[in-house]
């Protein structure tokens, strides 16, 4: 079994189940490693991640068939030019909803939805796997930056990636 250990403002703390708790005084040995693979804790963070990116989405009222569709809802107003066109008669109104509808129920964000459509897809561009338990810890941080930018250019949503200070913060408040 895997104990990790990690210092937090000069203080050790145990990481056990995604909990991290204080370890007491006392002499301890730790071997330091550099983690090839992700750690519990980056995992807990990209978890987070997903979860605050969902909600900050459905927030903004932005739902994945939205996301999904607006660069072709983009390229359909811009061939089509519904602005300036001198026609606007009940014919012309309803071929353009005819070409704008969305048959689908629209459909709000999930942390698992971010990590399957969003995440993955952009890791699996970048890496060639879907597979989040193959990330290594430096890779994690190339996603989040993909995943961060195709968002902030889609929607204008930024999401800072969680870090250990602030999970600590959170659990603080909880108690």
């Amino acid at each position: 079994m895997d104990v990790y250990i990690v210092i937090l403002k000069g203080k050790p703390f145990l990481v056990e189940d995604d909990v991290l708790t204080p370890l007491q005084e006392g002499s301890y040995g730790v071997k330091k490693v550099k983690a090839e693979s992700r750690t519990i804790l980056q995992n807990s963070a990209m978890h987070k991640y997903f979860s605050l990116l969902a909600g900050e989405l459905n927030d903004a009222g932005y739902t994945v068939n939205y996301v999904l569709n607006k660069r072709r809802n983009e390229t359909i107003e811009k061939v089509f030019d519904w602005a300036s066109s001198k026609c606007k008669c009940a014919i012309f109104d309803k071929m353009k909803e005819r070409i704008l509808r969305q048959d689908e129920n629209e459909v709000e964000w999930t942390m698992y939805s971010v990590k399957d459509i969003v995440w993955r897809g952009i890791q699996e561009v970048l890496f060639g796997n879907r597979s989040t338990t193959l990330l290594k810890s430096d890779e994690i941080t190339q996603v989040y930056k993909n995943v961060n930018k195709v968002m902030s250019d889609k929607t204008g949503i930024t999401v800072a990636f969680p870090s250990v200070e602030n999970m600590l913060m959170e659990e603080k408040l909880k108690d």
